[in-house]
């Protein structure tokens, strides 16, 4: 079976925290388990039998800004 790049949007304490995602499929409800990530972070999910790839997105993230932690 191939996998397949699906983006989801997190809010920032979803994507600190991990979540549990409820997702619709032609064959009832499925669960996705999304580890904790970062924006722009491709994570692996298990799905039935595959793999799906989710692109995430944290929403407000700023793109291309490093945090001010790394700079002590």
């Amino acid at each position: 079976m191939s996998t397949q790049e699906i983006p989801l949007t997190l809010t920032p304490q979803q994507a600190a925290q991990g979540v549990i995602i409820t997702v619709q499929l032609p064959t009832g409800p499925a669960h996705l388990t999304v580890r904790p990530c970062r924006h722009g972070e491709l994570v692996a999910a298990r799905l039935g039998d595959g793999t799906v790839h989710l692109r995430i997105t944290v929403a407000g993230a700023q793109q291309g800004k490093k945090s001010a932690s790394s700079a002590a």
